[in-house]
């Protein structure tokens, strides 16, 4: 076991060495060097380091072998562990540095509260408990407003730690919290190195592997929570072709509901669903109830190393997603209904005015459709960015048109309020420098504080279809999105081949694979399309869309946004001598808003209020928009009148000159 030095606790860098269980050792203050190069492969020290000492070089790697050098994320895109033009803000927040494993552990053999909670109410044996290194000890759990007593898990590869899950210690309501600024693994997940493994079983957290560790079974890895994002390891498990996964959830609707979405990511086909027998358990109230977890089923249930060969023996595989059964379509509906309050639709929309117009479902797919320049891009970033923070939900916007780069700036600006207008005066210049410094630090701090991650992809190396819906799968199946958004379709049929197919039936194949993954996965897409050029100066709606009109068909809802083009100065006030005019925006800030297709709702206008300056739009509130157009007519009429006085003081000192000539 390598000890990790005091001065490189916090890296970045080494805690990815860490986590994928490569040989290290120290080799100065600053760097470490592995035993063999993960890049090329070729084995000795002394040739691949990485300096590890926190700061911006963290990270920072090169193979004096082969030659490549580059960031941590290059490294990780070299082992298949990041995906490639896809803006990833990171773990969030900075590192806190790894526990002291040993000392928690040594406190936990000595507090018999502790200790009977894992011998007699999780049934763990005292070898077990000392090979997992578990621990014990008090820590700041956000949700219970302070420090409590915990059990700590130690997630180790090779003796070394590179992550921990806490739990709180009953009597205490049960919470849990995880090592900040570290990458969860899966528990036990370093079994998956090995890629001559034949079959592996995947459970919820830790006390389930644990459990099934002390029985003998050891081909088993822990998802850290049912609701988990990321997932790099599933790179591991694509590598090991003639693996047989088995699947065992908590018996539950929500337990079996995450096996599904599990079984999805990792590939359905590959996977076997592990359903346990019945059983009882006691009750607090001293009575018995139904159990559900793994275990459980060890301790209360008859479960041994035997019978649970014998359930993956009868496991069957998973059910193609969207094929039910009456019965079981009833009772699943039946728990949904058990589990509303309502009827309101899952996802709601940021502003009450389309609200009740529109809502969402697990599933559907909005396209957004409107001429150049309306902020088509805009709205879109508005919902995920709503969809994202409101529902703690994971998103990626794939953007054709910008680079992640200036989407960053587009969000930065929204999420703080800074309004990112074009200047070419230094001193405005260096005062919106500063309001974005500052506007960062907001952003920041708001990605920091909320369980729903945004990511950005510019994928300008995508040369395919099958390239782009290679893409989108991954982030799927590796970050967890369940929000995606793609702008636009029409850019993305013009960027790859189409081969022999019309534009039309081109069109029609990225709709509908775009449809097909949507389903697949259980996501929720939206979709920016272009509409066909209009002369006539009507309404865009979605009968307008550009090429194939089959786009309209394979959506759930269709949006249409339309603003009116500001009046253009004429020819006569252009030679009108001395007229100064000034205008702030092309087109009118009344956006109107049309749902124009629906599956389940009536659809319906509004009118919202499209403030571009700061990538946003709001409730439309006429008194406040005429109050802040009064303000900005104020200012031009009062550059208006500062050059028309330079201009008469002007004339006059000119008049004056030449009379005294």
């Amino acid at each position: 076991m390598m000890q990790v030095p005091v001065e490189f606790q916090t890296s970045k860098g080494l805690q990815y060495i860490l986590s994928k269980g490569w040989q290290w050792k120290q080799s100065d203050s600053e760097r470490i060097q592995t035993e063999t190069c993960p890049v090329c492969k070729k084995a000795g020290w002394g040739h691949f380091y990485m300096v590890c000492e926190p700061g911006k070089r963290d990270g920072l790697w090169q193979c004096m072998r082969c030659g490549k050098s580059g960031h941590l994320n290059a490294l990780k895109e070299e082992m298949g562990d990041k995906i490639q033009y896809v803006g990833d803000f990171g773990t969030k927040g900075d590192s806190e540095q790894m526990p002291n494993i040993e000392q928690m552990h040594e406190e936990l053999l000595a507090n018999e509260d502790a200790m009977d909670y894992l011998v007699n109410t999780r049934g763990f044996s005292l070898e077990i408990i000392k090979q997992q290194k578990i621990g014990f000890g008090k820590r700041f759990f956000k949700k219970l407003g302070g420090e409590k007593l915990c059990i700590s898990y130690p997630y180790l590869i090779d003796g070394n730690a590179v992550f921990v899950h806490w739990r709180t210690l009953p009597p205490t309501q049960k919470e849990f919290s995880s090592l900040k600024g570290w990458e969860a693994p899966l528990y036990n997940g370093h079994i998956l190195n090995d890629e001559s493994l034949k079959e592996v079983s995947f459970v919820e957290g830790e006390a389930n592997v644990i459990a099934a560790l002390d029985h003998g079974v050891k081909d088993i890895v822990g998802v850290p929570g049912a609701n988990f994002k990321k997932a790099m390891w599933l790179e591991q498990l694509d590598k090991i072709e003639e693996l047989k996964i088995y699947i065992c959830y908590d018996k539950d609707q929500v337990g079996q509901k995450a096996a599904q979405t599990l079984a999805s990511r990792i590939g359905i086909n590959r996977c076997y669903k592990i359903i346990l027998p019945d059983f009882e358990i006691p009750s607090d109230e001293g009575g018995t109830k139904k159990g559900k977890d793994l275990n459980e089923w060890f301790q209360h249930g008859g479960g041994s190393a035997e019978k649970w060969e014998t359930l993956k023996a009868q496991a069957p595989k998973f059910d193609v997603d969207g094929v039910t059964n009456i019965d079981d379509g009833l009772d699943r509906f039946e728990e949904e209904l058990n589990g509303k309050t309502g009827m309101m639709p899952k996802y709601m929309m940021p502003w009450p005015s389309l609200g009740d117009k529109l809502g969402l479902e697990e599933g559907d797919i909005l396209d957004i459709i409107a001429y150049e320049k309306i902020g088509k891009t805009t709205f879109g970033l508005n919902l995920m960015e709503y969809f994202v923070d409101q529902y703690g939900e994971d998103g990626i916007i794939i953007c054709l048109e910008m680079s992640n780069d200036r989407m960053i700036r587009k969000w930065v600006s929204h999420v703080s309020q800074v309004a990112d207008k074009v200047t070419f005066d230094p001193v405005e210049a260096a005062a919106l420098n500063e309001k974005f410094k500052e506007g960062v630090k907001v952003a920041r701090a708001k990605h920091h504080n909320r369980p729903g991650n945004l990511y950005f992809c510019y994928p300008k190396g995508v040369k395919t279809l099958d390239d782009f819906f290679k893409l989108v799968t991954d982030c799927i199946r590796r970050y967890g999105v369940k929000w995606i958004m793609v702008d636009n379709l029409q850019l993305l049929a013009g960027r790859v081949p189409r081969g022999t197919h019309s534009r039309m039936e081109h069109l029609d194949r990225i709709s509908k694979g775009l449809q097909g993954l949507n389903k697949d996965y259980g996501t929720q897409m939206i979709r920016i399309l272009q509409p066909h050029r209009n002369g006539n100066d009507e309404l865009c709606t979605m009968n307008d869309v550009d090429g194939s009109a089959s786009l309209a068909k394979d959506c759930d809802a269709g949006i249409s946004l339309n603003r009116s083009k500001k009046p253009e100065m004429s020819s006569q006030a252009l030679a009108t001598e001395g007229m100064v005019m000034s205008s702030d925006a092309s087109f009118d800030r009344k956006l109107l808003v049309t749902v124009d297709i629906t599956r389940y709702s009536a659809g319906g206008q509004c009118t919202l209020d499209y403030v571009g300056e700061t990538s946003t739009v709001r409730e439309y509130n006429h008194a406040q928009i005429k109050a802040e157009e009064a303000k900005i007519k104020s200012n031009i009429l009062n550059e208006v009148k500062d050059v028309s006085q330079l201009t008469t003081s002007a004339g006059t000192e000119g008049a004056s000159a030449q009379s005294e000539i």
